[in-house]
């Protein structure tokens, strides 16, 4: 027997003539013993949230998100602005001043034709780019280190 599967964007296009004036991300992942681990997967629900507010938002539109101030918040915030007019970051009063967590308000949706997948892509995103030393640099770092050698062995 044949089971058929239909993409809820249809539906939702449909039934949301496919344009919201705001989009809300209030979503996290349960928040363990691994802080990092936690922190990443919130930047990537993050990631999907913007992904599904590109789809259905109008053009000048606002989305609204939980951010955790992590390693990938500031990569967070450059992918943000580049789909909004305006990008900023609030920390509500009745949020504890302990928790990590933040609000981002993106206001004006650009509604680009056309989006890089990989603006959306978790992998492409917090991606760790190494960056090669130049040899000025490196003559630096070599002469910085028998510095020290030679004031341990004369000192």
């Amino acid at each position: 027997m044949a089971r058929w599967c239909v993409s809820p964007k249809p539906v939702l296009q449909r039934t949301l003539l496919t344009t919201l004036f705001r989009v809300l991300h209030d979503g996290a992942p349960n928040v363990g013993s691994q802080w990092n681990k936690d922190a990443f997967g919130q930047a990537e629900l993050v990631l999907m949230a913007l992904k599904l507010a590109t789809e259905f938002l109008r053009p000048n539109g606002t989305f609204v998100t939980k951010v955790f101030r992590s390693a990938e918040y500031n990569k967070l915030l450059w992918v943000l602005n580049q789909f909004f007019q305006s990008v900023t970051s609030t920390k509500p009063a009745a949020s504890r001043a302990a928790s990590a967590e933040i609000f981002v308000v993106c206001r004006g949706y650009l509604a680009p034709k056309k989006i890089d997948p990989r603006m959306l892509d978790s992998r492409y995103v917090f991606k760790e780019v190494k960056v090669e030393m130049s040899e000025l640099e490196q003559e630096k770092k070599l002469f910085a280190n028998v510095s020290i050698t030679l004031q341990s062995i004369y000192c």
